[in-house]
């Protein structure tokens, strides 16, 4: 396997290097926009889509300028001169008589004026350059990323969340730093240079659907503090996201600090039509529900210092702490059941409060040696203890008929390991890595008895990945090797896979490409679904773990077709996921209970449509995009069919002249098919106006303000527990929305080392005894 590596490396760096020796230039000439006069001495600085440095100059008699030896290519070439306007544009190799325009300013030299287009298509990402009036109008990072209406993206204006279609994780970034959504929500607009949206992240990002890295810049002195206050405010719902940021400067050294707190207060109704199939009779349950509170609480924090040299080295620790406490959740029931053929009601109380805590430690190391090579090194250990005290009581006429409690104790302790190497060579990347992840979780279950389980799970990948280019042809082509492990009470489990990825993406003219990627990848089963322990539901139901689950397969390919121009874009994605052998649920019937476990099924598929239209009919000034989506869903069990097809249609439009914004989102919470159980959730609407000065701005909207009763829907198809349940408000749902952010910084500023990689656990290990 070794002899084989270094044969492949051999070749593909010969083909490289032979691309890269068929060099071209650049030639164009520098004009004053007032005059028409050429511009002697004028500073001339080719960057590559991700802004590395590839050659420089300065312009000479006439204004000419000539930049030669380069690799073909496509480039942004950055003309700045004392007095103008910094100008950056797009060019390719080769081309002769390039016109560079410089617009004198004697007042706003920091300002830039960027010809031809805000966004450059790569193979695996969107290079995206905010426009001046989206960096003025935003009031933070998740704002400007909102105001950019990436195609598959969903932005809650309210939340600040960042999700993706068919609900694929989305990674966010900070100059290659994996955040929250509250970290993005911490950053000015001002100090972003540009957004990398990779919707097709490659194999270190691991199972992400896309990445979002935001690209700032740093500052060698001084400090900022950075504030941002959300409030929503109704009848029935108080909900708070408040963030507060800092971070100082000093040389090569930066110390910072995030603290978000997210609070959501409120009241809903869970009402169910339930059914249980018994071997000789039917048992039919009308849940009529009362007012229901719903509480969560999250505490994020970080610290982080970060010691860097851009060029050279980046050495970055932070320590991160979560607590999140929910007293009560969407599972919560307080009502009656009326059981078909009884004249006497059933009163239900259930309960599930839970408290987390999970501290971590990062540590990050980049170094940059000779002839374009890295070697990017991260340790993270994670500890996480989690209190989970689920409560359920059924009375008939004062009788208890069911009363239950259970207390789940859970402590994960894991350590993850990464090591990449990157080679530039040419045009293209070869990248190799390793990565390794060890976690032991250690679960004590209190009900009638008390049970003790112990979970161990290893994962190591081995990965390589080479990206190319040969005319308007990107290529991408990966490989990984991984080994699976877990044990429990002597049960040893071990799997070897094989993972390859495959990514091609055609320039067909400037303005519009076509890409296809192809994945294969190998699933490993929740560590929580592979307890051997069983928890009483209700009267009738308990959930039970399934030590015998073993991992699954996945082909999953998606064609992009795209075009874009200045003042509007479209873009077409077709998706096919086929999971082979996936771990669903599944409901049994044994010993007079019905046992909802999980199982390794036959198949899973889904295909996908989405259709993103974006139209600015007013410069920067007004934005309107438009995506409708269609799911169709196929699973197939062990003991049934099911088919299912989702629509859905989300739409923004954002406005900004002078000191004025506003904005309107419709946007679709998760929906899903999965197994036999079905998530469906109604439309949500934002409207907000505001308006903004350099130190802070101040917005004033609605959330859902055409709709009375917010609605939320599942199933389960299930043969022997058919469910259907229905999450509403009982009065109306249309809720105040008032925002503020303020800020304060001072300091110079000056280009931002990247961290590349980043590694986190975030996920618990036990079974939940809840229904849904």
């Amino acid at each position: 396997m070794r002899t084989l590596s270094i044969i492949l490396s051999i070749l593909l760096t010969g083909l490289t290097t032979s691309a890269y020796s068929q060099s071209h230039a650049c030639r164009g000439r520098i004009i004053d926009t007032s005059d028409g006069s050429p511009v002697i001495g004028a500073t001339t600085v080719l960057l590559d889509a991700d802004s590395t440095y590839i050659k420089g100059g300065a312009s000479g008699e006439n204004g000419l300028f000539v930049l030669n030896n380069l690799p073909h290519g496509h480039y942004l070439l950055k003309v700045s001169f004392i007095g103008y306007r910094e100008t950056i544009m797009e060019i390719d190799t080769g081309t002769e008589g390039i016109e560079v325009p410089l617009e004198p300013s004697a007042t706003a030299i920091d300002q830039v004026t960027i010809i031809a287009r805000s966004v450059i298509s790569k193979s695996d990402r969107k290079v995206i350059l905010p426009s001046g009036e989206q960096t003025r109008t935003s009031t933070d990072g998740t704002d400007l990323l909102r105001k950019m209406q990436l195609p598959r993206i969903m932005v809650d204006p309210m939340t600040g969340e960042v999700t993706m279609s068919a609900g694929r994780e989305v990674q966010l970034r900070v100059n290659g730093v994996e955040v929250t959504h509250y970290g993005i929500a911490a950053l000015s607009p001002e100090d972003i240079l540009r957004v990398e949206y990779h919707d097709n992240p490659g194999v270190r990002y691991g199972d992400a659907g896309a990445v979002i890295d935001y690209i700032t810049r740093k500052r060698n002195s001084g400090g900022t503090v950075n504030g941002s206050f959300m409030e929503a405010l109704s009848s029935v719902k108080t909900s708070r996201d408040d963030i507060l940021s800092a971070a100082f400067n000093r040389g090569k050294s930066q110390f910072s600090f995030n603290a978000a707190l997210q609070h959501r207060n409120q009241r809903w109704t869970r009402e169910y039509d339930e059914t249980f199939r018994f071997p000789d009779y039917s048992l039919h349950r009308l849940e009529e529900s009362e007012e229901t509170p719903f509480d969560k609480k999250i505490f994020r924090s970080s610290l982080q210092y970060t010691l860097s040299e851009p060029g050279n080295y980046l050495f970055n620790t932070q320590f991160r702490f979560t607590f999140q406490d929910f007293p009560s959740g969407l599972e919560d029931r307080r009502g009656k059941i009326r059981a078909e053929g009884s004249d006497s009601p059933v009163s239900i109380y259930g309960n599930t409060a839970e408290k987390t805590k999970i501290p971590a430690l990062d540590i990050y190391f980049q170094k940059s040696l000779a002839n374009d090579q890295v070697i990017l090194l991260n340790a993270v250990g994670t500890y996480s203890t989690t209190d989970n005290v689920r409560q359920y009581r059924e009375t008939e006429q004062e009788t208890v008929l069911t009363d239950i409690r259970a207390q789940v104790e859970s402590d994960k302790y894991s350590l993850i390991g990464e090591g990449i190497y990157e080679n530039r060579i040419g045009s293209g990347t070869l990248t190799a890595g390793v990565r390794h992840s060890q976690s032991y979780t250690e679960n004590t279950y209190t009900s009638n008895s008390t049970a003790h389980v112990s979970l161990r799970q290893a994962e190591t990948h081995l990965y390589t990945e080479y990206q190319g280019r040969a005319g308007r042809l990107d290529y991408m082509a990966g490989l990984r090797g991984a080994r699976i492990y877990y044990s429990q009470r002597g049960l040893d489990r071990e799997k070897y896979a094989w993972e390859p990825s495959g990514r091609v993406a055609y320039e067909l003219t400037k303005d519009l490409n076509i890409r296809y990627r192809a994945d294969l990848k190998t699933h490993t089963p929740q560590i929580g679904y592979l307890n051997d322990i069983q928890q009483q539901i209700d009267r009738y139901q308990v959930r039970r773990g399934n030590p015998d689950l073993k991992p699954f397969r996945s082909l999953e390919q998606t064609i992009t077709l795209g075009y874009t121009r200045p003042q509007w874009a479209v873009e077409w994605n077709v998706g096919y996921i086929h999971q082979f052998d996936p771990v669903m649920e599944s409901v049994l019937y044994e010993d007079g209970w019905f046992v909802r476990t999980y199982e390794n099924q036959r198949s899973f598929r889904n295909f996908s449509s989405e259709l993103s239209l974006r139209v600015k009919p007013w410069k920067d000034h007004l934005s309107i995009s438009v995506t409708p989506v269609i799911n169709r869903f196929i699973s197939k069990g062990n003991t049934y069919l099911h088919t299912y097809t989702m629509y859905e249609l989300r739409g923004a439009i954002d406005f900004s002249y002078d000191w004025f914004i506003a904005n309107a989102n419709m946007i679709t919470p998760p929906r899903s098919v999965y197994g036999e159980q079905v998530f469906d959730s109604q439309q949500s609407y934002t409207i907000m106006v505001g308006y903004k000065r350099p130190l802070w701005t101040f917005l004033i909207g609605a959330m859902n303000p055409f709709t009375k009763n917010y609605h939320i829907h599942s199933e389960n198809w299930s043969t022997l527990n058919p469910v259907r349940s229905d999450i509403h408000t009982l009065h109306m749902s249309r809720t105040m929305l008032v925002k503020l952010n303020i800020k304060l910084s001072y300091g110079k500023e000056v280009r931002a080392a990247r961290k590349l990689l980043h590694n986190a656990d975030t996920g618990g290990g036990f079974i939940s005894g809840s229904k849904n």
